[in-house]
């Protein structure tokens, strides 16, 4: 069966197994509601700070995104859209009049969601970013049964009745890294500080100083049984392992250096590997 290869959420997305028509179109669909760069639903919210009668979805995304927030002390935070358009991450909403935005980042907990009204919080607006993405792949892989791979550009989620192989590109363009995984359901996710770079820097913000995220490391993957966990510890990972403590249980991460050193998470540090150039 030849894989369903489309492009959608700013990647190209390669789906393999049975249904995989209906997940495309349950990403195309949700991808309308959820993002930034086309008009939907969130750009609106982000041009008038507050949306009533906002579709079930985008609530839904945005309690992951704060849930998430609220786990991670606030490193994770869905209220970065100024700190992103500061560094040049722009998108749809810039090309509407819409309500200024600080360059700050306000915080996650001046969010209000209930089912009849989101409100923002002054000058605050939204990136639901990866919490975003891989909470719309999950949502999507429902609709797939028996041996699959949902592959969005670098959130990957597998299921296989038996064991199986992924391999984690290299930040450089060496050689990629084989991950052999057992026999059930996994979520792999790899984030870069490389890719998608701003002229103000890497599009992961730091809530800390609204700047680009200053890391030792320039790419990450996580493996866990859950993709929005593994897509949020390899963001995590960028602030420190003290930070991952909490959400790294039974989880596999590697992470690559600016030497190109590979490293493992261990012990609750990360230690090297190989040395890959």
């Amino acid at each position: 069966m030849r894989p369903t290869i489309f492009f959608a959420l700013g990647t190209w997305i390669s789906i393999e197994g049975r249904g995989a028509v209906a997940a495309r179109l349950e990403i195309q669909r949700l991808e309308g509601l959820l993002s930034r760069f086309q008009p939907s639903p969130l750009t609106e919210l982000n041009r008038a700070g507050e949306l009533k009668n906002s579709p079930p979805e985008l609530r839904l995304a945005l309690r992951h995104a704060l849930r998430v927030a609220r786990a991670t002390g606030g490193l994770i935070t869905p209220t970065v859209l100024g700190a992103l358009e500061r560094i040049g991450y722009l998108g749809a909403s810039l090309r509407e009049a819409r309500r200024p935005l600080t360059p700050g980042v306000p915080s996650w907990q001046q969010v209000s969601v209930e089912r009849d009204l989101i409100r923002l919080p002054l000058g605050g607006g939204l990136d639901l970013g990866g919490t975003g993405k891989s909470l719309i792949a999950t949502l999507a892989a429902r609709h797939l049964s028996g041996d699959f791979t949902l592959d969005a550009g670098g959130d990957v989620l597998l299921q296989s009745q038996g064991a199986c192989e992924v391999a984690v590109s290299h930040p450089y363009g060496l050689a990629p890294l084989s991950l052999h995984l057992p026999a059930g359901h996994w979520g792999v996710a790899t984030s870069s500080l490389l890719t998608r770079q701003q002229r103000g820097g890497a599009h992961l913000i730091d809530p800390r100083t609204a700047r680009s995220v200053q890391s030792r490391f320039v790419q990450v993957t996580a493996v866990t049984s859950s993709l929005t966990r593994a897509e949020v510890l390899s963001k995590l990972a960028f602030f420190g392992p003290e930070h991952l403590s909490a959400l790294d249980a039974g989880a596999q991460l590697l992470a690559f250096d600016a030497g190109g050193v590979v490293y493992l998470l261990s012990g609750g540090d990360f230690r090297p590997l190989e040395r890959a150039v």
